[in-house]
């Protein structure tokens, strides 16, 4: 993270995935205030636009308010993999069992929780961090 302190704040991307991530991020934004701010929803974020986002970056820090299986982060962070940027995850709560596997499945990816939580939710449907959040 210290990488970040020194960096310039217009090569760091600040990618909140929605919904539940903003609300955490807009926090992120402040720090670095000139960053650019994306939101990220798999169903509308192409290829384009994620490579337009990313021109000039060389630090993407996801942040979302909970990872429980990580299945939503596992979609963006493929999506990353090539892109030789330097990622950084960041979390309010990550579920145990993920906070275990993710940095093996991710090696490029820095991870950091502030808490690390042995509790698991698996919702059906609509019933993400998000909707359960906003409604």
């Amino acid at each position: 993270f210290s990488a970040l302190v020194t960096s310039s704040c217009n090569d760091i991307l600040i990618l909140p995935l929605m919904r539940g991530g903003d609300p955490m991020a807009r926090g992120v934004h402040e720090i670095f205030s000139t960053s650019p701010y994306v939101h990220y929803e798999e169903e509308t974020m192409t290829e384009s636009r994620l490579l337009r986002a990313l021109e000039g970056i060389q630090h993407v820090l996801v942040v979302d308010s909970v990872v429980n299986r990580g299945h939503s982060l596992r979609k963006i962070l493929h999506r990353l993999e090539s892109q030789k940027k330097f990622v950084y995850c960041l979390a309010g709560v990550m579920q145990e069992e993920a906070a275990q596997s993710l940095p093996m499945e991710f090696p490029f990816v820095r991870f950091y929780a502030l808490r690390i939580s042995k509790n698991q939710y698996t919702g059906k449907g609509n019933t993400d961090t998000g909707n359960r959040l906003f409604g």
